[in-house]
């Protein structure tokens, strides 16, 4: 019946785009054309790699390949191949430098300058006094020493002002003012940086005299002390508040804050602290084997690690090198691994952008849980969500694609963990089971079942695995725990995140299919009421589609739903077609076979308008454009001719197309043709249906209708046969039955 296959290479959404030069017609660089390129996937794939690589800590590069645990106990025993410190850890040298900077002084420089010069205003505001009592117009004399001092009221200078009272107080200010300057006071010691520090150095002359901190007397000590000193000397009430006045006014700080020196003897310090702690000699023996592995094994591994990826001693900058190109030659084999295998059994997915960059980010997220959970917030790596990913691109695309994606990330997760397969090894076998258990999930509900699934397959293999380990019970316990909580929570994020990558990366997944199958969506219950024929043509259509994708395990669920919606817009003109003339006058009687054309073509073009503004997926859209195909509108081609129209001219009244892109489409493409034309047979017997069946799918195949659409001969058949046989159950015989007679 036919010659060859049908273009096998074709699939859902495929659009043939070739790899040659990324230069345009008028030699400009297309831009458009290189991001579909396979170089540019060859790029993401190169940057997905290097991304993944230096993800994880550096330092894990350069452990030993079978580093142990802590806790766990040596395979093996580790020999230092050279010298090496070492080193603190990152909380250690923090306790160091807190410890450094709580006794750090603060640096304080005595002012010489200041010290002579409050000393002084001392000397002279007493000359000023005894000058007072040999001034002719003492009263005079009393204001303008009043002035001179305003810190002094007028009253306070004339009990100074007495001979005696100078002679009483002079000695006890003078001393005082000397003691406290010798020692050194400061403005205020509050003000003082590095308040919770409890030294201070004094500079003086060349010397650094260190004293306490709280022995640093301020303006406010230096008040105190004055204050009592008075007290004690001074009987007379008055004279005791006119002394104190004078010494509050004369009294000046003679030591400054050296923030430089103080910063100085800071870094001094801190670059006195060392970041070792300890050496270990070539040759030593750092973790003997069977020995029980602790932290202080691990702190001197991680120091060889350091050590390794800096400076080498033997000078060799491979050896620094080798491990980190070791680990991009293994992640990127698992990338080239895994768009090899999508490359060649699932191009669909290959050519489209838009997918691949949706499975690079599930790699991604996987990448940063790992790397969270386990290199930074050191949790169980049973906790590492492995099983989402699985689910998620099972749910998004298929279940070869979730196992794919759950055996490659569970490589990555032992790679990345110092080649520790034993998790790799769990992570596939609870991947394996939570791809497998969503790959029928219609409903959101449907997930609570692969909780159970994932939960009891994460318990099984963390117990066979840990207890080969010779683990205690109560460890595997707490271990199965925690695979029991990731298969718990893995379901429920998949369920928050499906939304929102069908929405970024416009997937439509079957649970967003079963939604629209729903015959009370507005669409469709607008085709109902509008275009009641057409609505019941949609139906029909939607079981022959529905039962022929079944046949070739096509996306059944795919093909009814793009039934039922790929003629709605009919309802804008439904009188227009005669499903829905119900008997009435045809309207294109009236009409020139060019006018009828651009009505039938109108269809196409509004039902695509309504079906973007009602949100609905591209990939039923894809249905409302393509189930003509650019196929002729064959009534009024012949109608043209009969009207003398050229050949030409009538072979111009097609639809707009495209053609049928992918294996769904082609079978409600072929399904509208078959059902329309099986209503116009007078005898609808087995024979004829499944003649009429052949003769359209003939018709299809020689107009290259199905050239895009990846069917094979033996989907063909298997659509034949499909059809004629729904047909026959619709178009079965009935029983007539015996009318009872009427007897008057």
């Amino acid at each position: 019946m036919f010659r060859g296959f049908i273009n096998k290479k074709g699939g859902r959404h495929i659009r043939k785009v070739g790899n040659g030069a990324q230069i345009n017609g008028d030699g400009h660089f297309d831009l458009k054309r290189f991001i579909r390129s396979n170089a540019f996937k060859f790029i993401l794939a190169v940057f997905l790699t290097t991304g993944l690589t230096f993800l994880f800590p550096v330092e894990s590069f350069f452990l030993p390949l079978h580093a142990p645990k802590s806790g766990s106990v040596a395979t093996e025993d580790i020999i230092a191949p050279y010298d090496f410190y070492i080193g603190k850890s990152p909380a250690e040298l923090e306790q160091e430098r807190r410890k450094v900077l709580d006794n750090l002084p603060v640096y304080l420089v005595y002012d010489k300058e200041v010290t002579e010069m409050v000393r002084v205003s001392f000397r002279r505001f007493f000359d000023d006094l005894n000058k007072l009592g040999r001034q002719n117009s003492k009263a005079e004399a009393l204001k303008n020493l009043a002035v001179k001092y305003s810190g002094l009221s007028l009253e306070q200078v004339k009990i100074l002002g007495d001979p005696k009272a100078v002679s009483e107080f002079m000695a006890v200010l003078i001393d005082l003012a000397d003691s406290l300057l010798n020692v050194g006071i400061i403005d205020d010691i509050n003000s003082v940086p590095l308040a919770g520090n409890r030294l201070a150095v004094i500079v003086r002359d060349g010397q650094n005299i260190t004293i306490p901190r709280n022995q640093v007397g301020d303006i406010a000590l230096s008040l105190q002390l004055a204050d009592s000193r008075i007290n004690d000397a001074l009987k007379d009430m008055q004279m005791r508040e006119a002394a104190m006045a004078s010494f509050q006014y004369l009294i000046r700080p003679n030591l400054v804050f050296s923030l430089k020196l103080t910063e100085q003897a800071k870094q001094s310090a801190l670059g006195g602290i060392s970041p070792f702690k300890g050496m270990v000699l070539k040759d030593e023996l750092i973790i003997q084997k069977h020995e029980r592995v602790t932290p202080a094994h691990l702190e001197k591994l991680n120091s060889l690690a350091a050590l390794k990826g800096g400076n080498q001693p033997d000078g060799s900058r491979m050896a620094k090198w080798l491990p980190i190109l070791s680990r991009f030659f293994f992640i990127g084999f698992l990338v080239a691994f895994t768009a090899a295998f999508i490359r060649y059994f699932k191009q669909e997915i290959f050519n489209s952008l838009r997918k691949l960059i949706l499975i690079a980010v599930v790699f991604v997220l996987e990448a940063l849980l790992t790397y969270f959970i386990d290199f930074q917030w050191h949790l169980s790596a049973y906790l590492i969500p492995v099983t989402m990913a699985a689910m998620l691109l099972t749910v998004l695309f298929e279940v070869e694609v979730g196992l794919l994606l759950a055996i490659v990330i569970s490589l990555l997760i032992g790679i990345v963990r110092n080649f520790d397969f034993s998790i790799s090894f769990i992570s596939i076998i609870a991947g394996t089971v939570a791809a497998y258990s969503v790959r029928r999930v219609r409903h959101r509900h449907d997930f609570y079942r692969p909780i159970f699934y994932t939960a009891i397959a994460y318990m099984i293999a963390i117990y066979c695995v840990e207890a080969l380990k010779f683990k205690s019970v109560v460890e595997i316990i707490k271990e199965c725990a925690f695979g029991a909580f990731n298969g718990f929570i893995s379901p429920l994020l998949v369920i928050a995140l499906l939304p929102l990558f069908e929405t970024i990366f416009k997937i439509t997944t079957d649970i967003t299919l079963l939604e629209l199958s729903d015959l009370n969506h507005p669409l469709l219950k607008r085709l109902s009421l509008e275009a009641p024929g057409t609505y019941h043509h949609s139906i029909i259509i939607g079981t022959l589609a529905e039962e022929a994708a079944k046949s070739i395990e096509a996306n059944s669920l795919l093909a009814r739903v793009g039934s039922y919606y790929h003629d709605i817009g009919k309802s804008l003109k439904a009188e227009y077609f005669v499903e829905n003339q119900m008997g009435a006058q045809n309207k294109h009687e009236k009409l020139s076979p060019s006018m009828s054309a651009l009505i039938l073509e109108s269809h196409v073009k509004e039902g695509r308008e309504m079906a973007k503004l009602a949100g609905l997926p591209q990939i039923i859209i894809d249905f409302i454009e393509q189930h003509h195909g650019d196929s002729i509108m064959s009534y009024f081609h012949q109608k043209a001719l009969d009207q003398g129209a050229s050949e030409s001219e009538a072979a111009a009244l097609r639809y707009p197309g495209p053609k049928p892109n992918f294996r769904e489409s082609a079978i409600v493409s072929i399904a509208d043709s078959v059902e329309a034309a099986s209503r116009t047979l007078d005898d609808p017997k087995p024979t004829r249906l499944r003649n009429l069946v052949r003769k359209i799918i003939d018709d299809k195949f020689s107009s290259g209708q199905l050239n895009d659409s990846n069917l094979t001969f033996s989907d063909i058949h298997k659509i034949e046969d499909s059809f004629a046989f729904v047909l026959t159950a619709i178009f079965h015989n009935r029983i007539k039955y015996p009318e009872k007679e009427e007897h008057i």
